[in-house]
C-alpha cells in the first residue's frame, strides 16, 4: 500500500512540475543600474533564472572570484534557492566594500504571482 501511494505521489508530482515548467513566468523588474546576480549552482542555473541575471555561483564569490567586473557602487541584488547562500555572498561582497547589496530570497521571492499580474 505505501509502495503504492509513493507511485501516486511522485507521478502527481512529476506532472505538476512538467506543467509548471511549461507555463511562461513572469519577474519583477529593477532599475537598469541595478547588479542582479544569481548564486546558484551551475545545474540550478540551467533549470531557469531571472532574465536579467548574471551567473555567478556563491562558491566562486566566496573565492574572491568572478566579480571583479561589478560597480562597488552600483546596487546588487541577489538570489539562490532560498536566501542562504545569497545571504553569505551579500557579507562576502559587503566585506570586499561593495555598498549596497540586498539579498532577495530565493528564485520563487522574484516570481511575480497571478494576483500581482492582475495589479499590472
Amino acid at each position: 500500500m505505501n509502495k503504492l501511494l509513493y507511485v501516486v505521489l511522485a507521478v502527481f508530482l512529476s506532472i505538476s512540475v512538467a506543467v509548471s515548467a511549461n507555463e511562461e513566468v513572469k519577474y519583477q523588474t529593477f532599475e537598469s543600474d541595478v547588479q542582479v546576480i544569481d548564486v546558484r549552482t551551475d545545474a540550478e542555473w540551467a533549470e531557469g533564472h531571472h532574465p536579467a541575471a548574471m551567473h555567478m555561483p556563491h562558491t566562486t564569490i566566496l573565492e574572491g572570484k568572478g566579480f571583479a567586473d561589478l560597480d562597488k557602487n552600483k546596487p546588487v541584488v541577489l538570489y539562490c534557492r532560498s536566501g542562504a547562500r545569497a545571504e553569505r555572498a551579500k557579507d562576502f561582497l559587503a566585506a570586499q566594500g561593495f555598498t549596497n547589496v540586498k539579498n532577495l530570497g530565493g528564485i520563487s521571492d522574484l516570481v511575480i504571482t497571478d494576483k500581482e499580474k492582475e495589479k499590472e
